[in-house]
């Protein structure tokens, strides 16, 4: 308990440099206090539970393998959150291959959205309708 309010105390840079410096078990407290959002943002993309606790999970994994390209430790919020969403993309690029292998379909790759904002939308959208009968 002691631990977890001294933590709450320590910005995320101060733990990123502990991280960095070889204590990869503070790790953990980042991913406490980040957690909910990058759930959050798996889950607006993936749509069911399951599918965005491996994304989460995957996530913070790839953040822990690419923390020292992390070059500002004060923007480590907005770093997880930009592969959060970037998982989720290569998340629905992998399901739409599969269809396409399932279906026998040589689908041409989708061409880039230019505005983020509006692919996210298209994601949850196509996401809704593949819900309905």
């Amino acid at each position: 308990m002691l631990r977890r309010f001294f933590s709450i105390e320590r910005s995320d840079s101060e733990i990123l440099r502990r991280v960095l410096a070889g204590n990869r078990d503070e790790f953990g407290v980042l991913v406490e206090r980040h957690l909910r959002a990058v759930h959050a943002v798996a889950y607006a993309h993936a749509g069911n539970v399951n599918d965005a606790d491996d994304l989460a999970q995957d996530v913070f994994i790839k953040a822990l393998q690419r923390l020292d390209s992390l070059r500002d430790l004060t923007k480590f919020r907005s770093w997880i959150l930009s592969i959060a969403r970037n998982c989720a993309a290569d998340f629905w690029e992998a399901r739409r291959r599969e269809r396409a292998m399932i279906e026998g379909h040589n689908e041409p790759p989708a061409a880039p959205s230019p505005d983020p904002a509006r692919e996210e939308l298209r994601v949850v959208l196509l996401q809704r309708i593949q819900k309905l009968e």
